[in-house]
């Protein structure tokens, strides 16, 4: 739960990635202009509505901090008194969370779920959550705005604008992704893999030692293979295993589960 908080703060922060698109400085003359081109719909661009520092604060970012707070305070609510049968907002928010775990588990394997869990989960809340809020009757469709010569209103600088709306913040979380995904793939891939073919190919030629077997389910595990890990620890525990490997064994086949 705390690693998943801290990533909502990640998204968070990245959020500024917007201030790189500048917004319109004068209200009435971005409204005359966007008017004059008889614009329909949500503009385009993000509109200032304010700076911290050198940074300007724009409205697609006020949702995302909106969005951020909100799910922040829900998960301290939900679990400010965990209880062992859950109701209420406990168990919608454990029922979210453990949907999600099972369902990326069952995609890229119990090892890698394990590590990268706070970060899909926190994507797929994060995204979801700013769609639904991007629902809500208000958020880009009031603000300023201008008549044209027809008489009908358009809207030029809406007060709130939809997280996802904005390129910028797609672009952060997509090389957030991008980077973290990255150094993943090469954790689980890199050496895992070599050391899982070097086992294998002496597992090829007959070698049946338990230790070896013991390793070869251990990095089984490790690349995501349960069933193939499963099976070497059998083996190892049906080729004279000591009492120090067989230990080693049982171990690993309660972690597997």
């Amino acid at each position: 739960m705390k690693s998943i908080l801290a990533a909502v703060f990640l998204f968070f922060a990245a959020a500024f990635v917007n201030a790189a698109v500048p917004g319109v400085p004068d209200h009435a003359a971005a409204a005359v202009g966007h008017a004059a081109e008889a614009v329909h719909g949500l503009p385009l661009h993000p509109v200032e509505i304010g700076h911290i520092g050198p940074f300007p604060i724009t409205n697609s970012i006020l949702v995302t901090w909106i969005v951020a707070l909100g799910l922040i305070g829900f998960a301290q609510y939900a679990t400010r008194n965990i209880k062992r049968v859950p109701e209420g907002a406990q168990n919608f928010w454990e029922f979210l969370v453990e949907s999600l775990y099972k369902f990326l588990e069952n995609i890229i394997g119990h090892a890698l779920v394990k590590k990268t869990f706070w970060f899909f989960a926190t994507i797929f809340i994060f995204i979801l959550f700013c769609n639904w809020v991007s629902l809500v009757p208000g958020v880009g469709t009031v603000g300023w705005g201008a008549k044209d010569a027809a008489g009908h209103f358009n809207l030029t600088e809406p007060f709130f604008r939809g997280a996802n709306a904005d390129l910028n913040m797609t672009f952060a979380m997509s090389m957030i992704f991008f980077v973290c995904w990255i150094i993943w793939a090469l954790q689980a891939n890199g050496r895992v893999a070599d050391a899982r073919k070097a086992i294998d190919a002496a597992l090829a030629v007959g070698v049946k030692d338990s230790r070896l077997l013991y390793h070869a389910g251990a990095i089984a595990a490790r690349a995501g293979d349960r069933a193939t890990a499963r099976r070497s620890l059998d083996e190892a525990a049906r080729v004279n295993a000591t009492s120090e490997v067989a230990a080693d064994v049982e171990r690993l086949r309660k972690r597997l589960g």
